[in-house]
C-alpha cells in the first residue's frame, strides 16, 4: 500500500520490521512515527536509505541496579563463592562508604552503555535503609532527571515498609522524593506476607507502581509469588505489579507451578527474568541436577503472563558479567528458555521490547502510527535472523533523535 503525508522531519526508506513482510517506509515528525507503509509520499527533511535494514522497537530494560552498576573494582566488593548470600553481604559492607557523585558517576556511565546497545527506556532499582537513608536513590533520581527527553528512567524504591517505624518513614520518603515504583525483597530476609501487605498498602496510598523481587531461589518450597498474586487481587492492584527473579518457580513439580502461574495469570502480573544473573547466581547447591534459576517462560507465556528479559546486575557483586545489551539478554533467554522454534525465536525479541512496554506503562509503543519514533536500526539485512547475529547498531532514535554514536550528547556529566 501507500501512504500519503505531506511533510515530516525524518523518512527511513526500506526499513525491515517484523510487522511487514517486505520493506516499509517510516515517517518520523515532532518525535513520532505519522506513517508506516511502501512508497511514503511526503516531503522530507532528511531521508535515510536503510535498504531492508532491521528496525526494531526502542529496547526496554525493565530491571537493573544503577546504584550497585559497575562497583566490581570498588574496595571490598567480592564474591568468592559467586552466591547471592555473598553478594549481598559484601554489598551491604561497601554502600554505606559510597557517596552520592559517585552513584551518579557510575549510573551516568551504565545510561551511555545502555544508549549505544538501543535502550531507550529503563527501570532501575535502588538501595533504600537505615544505613544509607535516601543517598543513593536521590543520585538516580538526579540522573533520571539529566537525561530526562533522550532516555526514560523509572525509579524503583527498594525499600522496607513492614519493617521499623524508621524503615517505613524511609519507604514513604523515597516516594516522596520521586520514586515511580516501591520495591523490596519479600521474604528474602523476613516474612513474605507482611512484607507484601505493606508494599501494596504503601503503593494504594500513594499512587506509585510496586515492582518486587520474588522467590530468587531454587529452594521450591518458597512460593511467595503466590503470595504476591493473591494479595494483588484482594487489593484489586491487576496489572500494576511487576515480579522479578520468580526462580524457585523452575524447581517445583510442574502440576504446583502450574496453580502459581494460573493465579499469576489472574492477577495480571508482569514478571521479569533475569538470565544473565540467575545463571550466574542460581543452581550452585544442586549435586544431582544442576538447576539454572530462569522461570518459567514459556509456561508463562502459554497462561498469558506478559514476562520481560532484563539486565539485572552489571560488573557488580551480584554478577561480573553483562554490559546493557539487551539483544545480548534476548539470545541468553532464548537459549536458556528453549525458545528455539520458528515461532518462540520473535518471542524472544519482544522481551526486551513490547512485553517491557505494557510493564513500563507505555500506552502507544512499536514501529506504528502514533508511536513515539524510539527506533532501534540494526546493521543487519534479515529479521529472522537478527537474535543470532548480535549485529552492530547502526543507529538508535529517541523521539526521532538519533543519538550520536558512541554517545556524545552525556558529554556535559
Amino acid at each position: 500500500m501507500t501512504v500519503a503525508v505531506e511533510r515530516c522531519q525524518l523518512l527511513l526508506k526500506q526499513a525491515a520490521c517484523s510487522e511487514f513482510d517486505t520493506p516499509v517506509d517510516i515517517a518520523i515528525n515532532n518525535g513520532v512515527i505519522v506513517a508506516v507503509g511502501a512508497d511514503i509520499a511526503v516531503h522530507a527533511q532528511e531521508v535515510w536509505q536503510l535498504a531492508g535494514r532491521v528496525v526494531l522497537p526502542g529496547f526496554i530494560d525493565l530491571h537493573v541496579h544503577l546504584d550497585k552498576t559497575l562497583s566490581m573494582h570498588h574496595a571490598g566488593v567480592v564474591n568468592h563463592s559467586g552466591t547471592l548470600a555473598e553478594a549481598i553481604k559484601s554489598w551491604q559492607t561497601v554502600k554505606p562508604h559510597l557517596n552520592h557523585d559517585d552513584y551518579v558517576n557510575r549510573a551516568r556511565q551504565a545510561v551511555k552503555m545502555a544508549m549505544v546497545k538501543g535502550t531507550t527506556s529503563m527501570r532501575s532499582h535502588v538501595d533504600v535503609g537505615v544505613d544509607i537513608g535516601l543517598t543513593a536513590i536521590n543520585a538516580i533520581i538526579a540522573v533520571r532527571e539529566e537525561v530526562r527527553g533522550m532516555f526514560d528512567l523509572q525509579v524503583v524504591a527498594m525499600a522496607a515498609p513492614e519493617g521499623t517505624s524508621q524503615e517505613r518513614d524511609l519507604a514513604y520518603a523515597a516516594v516522596e522524593a520521586g520514586a515511580d515504583a516501591i520495591g523490596g525483597a519479600p521474604g528474602l530476609f523476613g516474612d513474605a506476607q507482611a512484607s507484601i501487605e505493606a508494599t501494596l498498602e504503601l503503593a494504594e496510598k500513594t499512587g506509585v507502581l510496586v515492582d518486587v523481587h520474588i522467590d530468587e531461589t531454587d529452594d521450591p518450597s518458597v512460593r511467595a509469588l503466590e503470595i504476591l498474586a493473591d494479595a494483588v487481587m484482594a487489593h484489586g492492584l491487576q496489572g500494576r505489579v511487576t515480579a522479578g527473579h520468580c526462580c524457585s518457580l523452575a524447581s517445583m513439580a510442574e502440576a504446583e507451578a502450574d496453580t502459581i502461574i494460573t493465579k499469576v495469570a489472574a492477577a495480571k502480573l508482569h514478571v521479569v527474568s533475569l538470565p544473565s544473573v540467575n545463571l550466574v547466581l542460581q543452581g550452585r547447591g544442586d549435586t544431582v541436577a544442576r538447576r539454572r534459576g530462569l522461570t518459567r517462560i514459556k509456561a508463562l507465556q502459554a497462561a498469558g503472563v506478559n514476562v520481560s528479559a532484563g539486565s539485572d546486575n552489571v560488573q557488580d557483586p551480584f554478577n561480573p558479567f553483562g554490559n546493557y545489551d539487551l539483544l545480548w539478554i534476548a539470545n541468553l533467554a532464548a537459549h536458556a528458555a528453549h525458545l528455539t522454534g520458528d515461532s518462540e525465536r520473535p518471542y524472544a525479541l519482544k522481551l526486551i521490547t513490547d512485553n517491557p512496554a505494557r510493564a513500563f506503562g507505555k500506552t502507544t509503543y512499536g514501529v506504528q502510527e502514533s508511536a513515539p519514533a524510539d527506533l532501534v536500526i540494526l546493521d543487519h539485512h534479515d529479521f529472522a535472523s537478527s537474535l543470532a547475529a548480535l549485529p552492530p547498531r547502526y543507529a538508535v532514535l529517541k523521539a526521532g533523535v538519533p543519538y550520536d554514536l558512541p554517545i556524545t550528547a552525556l558529554s556535559h556529566v
